[in-house]
């Protein structure tokens, strides 16, 4: 049985909140609880302005206390709810300084340590040169490197305080601090900006080579899985070689190292594969996080047979496993598969009899049960049906039969199997009987269930009735959506949120990179993300002012192109969408036309428009990214020079694709699936001084779709 703390309201944490500090002095465990629960809604709820500003009043009320435990927890909290962009974070500044400056803190590094990232957390953009003071006190300080580091990664949040303070790290500390040297302290921090910024990553070879420090050597394999896999394929090699050496070396060494390794495998999984010795011989370690994270590194870098081997040695560490590592092992192992699921059934039947695997964990391998209904053939769809129906007769869990029902439902094709459901009705609680009820009438057009059912004498003989005089209802699946005005009655009645009803198979089919449709230095910034769905593409623009006294009074988006034309009204900074067809192509021009005015003036009013720079939609934004396994006949070869170095021109090709990329040196390929048909491009980049040339190579059996990608490059 697993614990779970209570989701509360914002409205309700207010509330708990001022009755802790109505009494004094405050009582430490009830704040802490509180604090707690705090922590824990901020997953679920959003705070709205005057929720922020309440619960930091009363957080700063708590500060009175003496006990450093009580002081932790609050700036644990502050850092949860901090926000520069919010003017009520200067409510708690007092208090945080007058702590920081005291003696307590100065003996305990890591209140102050924390107590500094709260205050740049909180403090809103027009003050942090105001306390500039602080990043020098803490990095003069003999016993401070470490405050200096934290301190300065807070600091490096904002990207205008680092162009006027901290162009330069290396520059920064050698003006500022001569008694600090520039090795560790310097190099996390610059490593930290290339991440964020993804920019000078030449620098990553500086602390790729094995005399590196070891922590800096980490984290800086730490950013090749942080950054855009084009911009930084050519520095994984050298990564992978010297992770070796780690996985050769001391347990906790070993254990970095295979986690980098294992998040590094999802985007290069045949650079990876350059280690599999050595993972190997880590599955049979005495730690068994080591020995899981090894398998399922191998399993991502493997094939389907190696994959069959793997599953017969990941069986024993399911039961131990973390529910995120074993999750990820399906999930791994479906994707693997690919159109061979013999040995991965095999592996779902022996998880699902496994007494100790939770329910959670068991209805995630239903669900698997379920999309595979999609994949598989006739006669492997009724190898799991019958497995299933076998199953409900003595399940771990009575919810699993209700999740199988539902299944059974869809897919039972043997008249033979339904006594399995008409047992339930006999030998099962009412949630069940209601569920084998439901399975029954989706099954009575195939099998005339009701007519049997009703012979049975059980509780719900008038609820069959009903069915039966109105079998034109609904089958299959029940929508939130089809309880129509009782639908938000029901939901808060449930505590779930609006967006819990929306269908989790309902995702994108593909994603693609984000689009700049304005300047940076425009009036408002406007990104695109195109959102490829089954039967619809989702245009998402970001709206963001530049304006700092000004405000957005109101707005529209407008598309034309193809003789369509869309629009989106805008209110505010945010995110607002259009759709348009699946498959739909061609240019689109598009225009913004806005109204702002002050803040503290609503009258005065003023109208202009900015032109969006044009962008389209193309074949290769309805390709699903995959792997491409088939050999494909047709191709056209092309050539094109290009005034960028190679990461560039690399990003450009997967900003328009949009494909499964695969980069090693100076190749690379990207492929994908159209409607069922596969493409393929493969190219090479030659690097002149400034001018990179390009040689692609387009594969696809299809001569119009090829014409139609051939066009998009050229």
């Amino acid at each position: 049985m697993t614990f779970q703390l209570e989701v509360f309201k914002p409205s309700q944490i207010i509330k708990m909140l001022n009755k802790c500090t109505d009494k004094f002095p405050v009582v430490t465990r009830d704040c802490v609880k509180v604090i707690i629960l705090l922590i824990y809604s901020l997953q679920h709820h959003k705070l709205d302005e005057g929720q922020r500003e309440m619960i930091l009043v009363t957080l700063t009320k708590m500060f009175n206390n003496t006990e450093y435990y009580l002081k932790n927890c609050i700036m644990v909290a502050l850092l949860e709810i901090s926000d520069n962009n919010n003017e009520a974070g200067i409510i708690c500044i007092n208090c945080l300084i007058k702590d920081i400056d005291s003696k307590g803190f100065s003996k305990r590094p890591h209140l102050k340590n924390l107590g500094l990232r709260c205050l740049y957390s909180n403090l809103p953009q027009k003050m942090f040169y105001d306390f500039e003071k602080y990043i020098k006190q803490a990095t003069l300080a003999p016993t401070g490197y470490d405050n200096a580091v934290i301190l300065a990664s807070e600091y490096l949040k904002n990207y205008d305080v680092v162009k006027k303070v901290n162009y330069d790290i290396s520059d920064y500390h050698q003006s500022l601090i001569n008694s600090l040297p520039i090795n560790k302290y310097s190099g996390l921090l610059e490593l930290k900006k290339i991440a964020k910024y993804e920019s000078n990553l030449e620098r990553l070879s500086n602390y790729l080579e094995l005399d590196t420090d070891d922590q800096l050597f980490l984290e800086a394999c730490k950013v090749l899985t942080m950054v855009r896999p084009e911009k930084v394929s050519r520095f994984v090699d050298v990564a992978v070689r010297s992770l070796k050496v780690f996985l050769r070396s001391s347990e906790i060494k070993q254990f970095a190292a295979i986690r980098i390794l294992s998040k590094l495998s999802f985007t290069f999984p045949l650079k990876v594969s350059r280690a599999n010795r050595e993972i190997e011989d880590l599955i049979h370690s005495s730690n068994r996080s080591l020995g899981v994270l090894s398998i399922i590194t191998l399993i991502r870098t493997g094939n389907q047979e190696s994959v069959k081997k793997l599953s017969y040695k990941l069986e024993p560490y399911m039961e131990s496993m973390p529910m995120e590592y074993s999750i990820l092992a399906l999930d791994t192992m479906e994707k693997l598969a690919k159109t061979e699921f013999k040995d991965f059934l095999r592996f779902l039947k022996k998880m699902m009899v496994d007494t100790k695997n939770s329910m959670v964990f068991k209805k995630y391998i239903l669900s698997k049960f379920k999309s595979l209904m999609k994949k598989i053939d006739q006669k492997q769809k009724i190898s799991i049906i019958n497995y299933l129906c076998s199953y409900i007769e003595d399940p771990d869990y009575y919810q699993l039969t209700m999740d199988i029902l539902g299944i059974i439902g869809s897919s039972l094709e043997n008249k033979k199997e339904l006594i399995h459901v008409y047992n339930r009705l006999i030998l099962d609680n009412d949630h069940v009987k209601n569920c084998a009820i439901q399975t029954l009438y989706d099954l009575d057009i195939k099998f005339n269930t009701l007519e049997t059912v009703d012979n049975f004498r059980f509780s719900n003989n008038s609820f069959v009735s009903f069915l039966k005089r109105n079998k034109n209802l609904k089958r299959g699946e029940f929508d939130m959506n089809e309880l129509g005005e009782y639908k938000e009655d029901v939901m808060n009645y449930l505590n779930k949120e609006e967006e819990s009803d929306e269908e989790d198979d309902y995702v994108p089919l593909k994603i693609c990179r984000e689009i700049d449709l304005t300047d940076k230095k425009s009036d408002f910034i406007i990104t695109l993300i195109k959102k490829i769905f089954p039967d619809k593409c989702v245009l998402e623009f970001t709206v963001q002012s530049n304006f700092d006294k000004v405000v957005l009074q109101g707005g529209r988006i407008t598309l034309e192109g193809n003789k369509d034309k869309y629009s989106v009204d805008v209110d505010s900074d945010g995110v607002y969408e259009i759709e348009v067809p699946f498959g739909t192509k061609g240019l689109y021009n598009g225009v913004f036309e806005y109204f702002i005015g002050l803040k503290d003036d609503t009258e005065d009013v003023e109208n202009d428009l900015i032109n969006l720079e044009p962008f389209t939609l193309t074949v290769l934004d309805f390709t699903k990214p995959e792997e491409n396994l088939e050999k494909i006949q047709n191709s056209i070869k092309i050539k094109k020079q290009l005034k960028c170095n190679y990461d560039e021109v690399i990003s450009q090709v997967v900003k328009v694709s949009n494909l499964y990329l695969e980069a090693d040196s100076n190749n690379f390929s990207l492929s994908g699936q159209y409607n069922q048909l596969p493409i393929l491009i493969e190219g090479k980049v030659y690097q002149k001084g400034r001018v990179s040339d390009m040689n692609m190579e387009i594969f696809c059996d299809d001569k119009n779709i090829l014409k139609e990608i051939v066009e998009i490059f050229e």
